[in-house]
């Protein structure tokens, strides 16, 4: 078996600056993996690399300021127009 660290859920939480809260939700849903372990089954155990996995994946792509403003600005999506072309005349 691997030599692993393995994580409670609060430690899991304070990894990434979350709630155990979230991540039990996360968990729930099937999103985070996770194990039960112990006799009652109510103890929790996590990978760090399943814990980092998970974050990584819900990463957004950042917001770049292109105009010089300060001000952040997300890219226009061209909207067809009934005639074929797109509403910004491309």
């Amino acid at each position: 078996m691997l030599d692993v660290a393995w994580l409670t859920r609060a430690q899991a939480a304070a990894r990434v600056q979350l709630s155990e809260r979230t991540l039990a939700r996360a968990i729930r849903l099937g999103d985070l993996r996770a194990f039960k372990v112990g006799a009652g089954k109510k103890l929790w155990r996590l990978k760090p690399c399943d814990v980092d996995a998970w974050i990584e994946a819900a990463a957004v792509p950042m917001v770049v300021d292109r105009t010089g403003d300060g001000h952040t600005q997300k890219a226009a999506t061209p909207v067809p127009a009934e005639n074929g072309r797109s509403s910004r005349g491309e």
